[in-house]
């Protein structure tokens, strides 16, 4: 069985992409802490923080369900399909609650 190249296999899991774009404007956010209003510094760059956590955990758990689900597959030597559609609609929706929470939450704050 021939190697898969790794940048390939990142490329097709999108599972950590909304945490991936998040760390990359939180890094760009510190990169200018100085020059950002300081509204921005008080309340949006520590909410991106707590958000950036949040989005890997729901990344993780849908890692692990995937990981659980092709190991039950491999044991009973079946093809693997991925998660549950239950569970992906679940993932799908916790993901979009999060950063609606993220948005709702600097909307309140006067930040954005």
């Amino acid at each position: 069985m021939p190697e898969k190249d790794p940048a390939i296999l990142f490329a097709k899991d999108i599972r950590h992409m909304p945490t991936l774009v998040a760390v990359v404007v939180f890094g760009l956010l510190l990169l200018f802490i100085h020059d950002v209003p300081v509204e921005v510094r008080r309340f949006f760059i520590p909410s991106l923080a707590i958000y950036i956590i949040g989005s890997f955990n729901i990344s993780y758990i849908h890692c692990t369900l995937g990981n659980r689900k092709a190991m039950e597959k491999g044991a009973k030597k079946e093809p693997h399909v991925g998660i549950k559609k239950t569970h992906y609609v679940g993932i799908v929706s916790a993901h979009i609650i999060w950063f609606l929470a993220f948005i709702i939450y600097n909307n309140i704050k006067g930040v954005l």
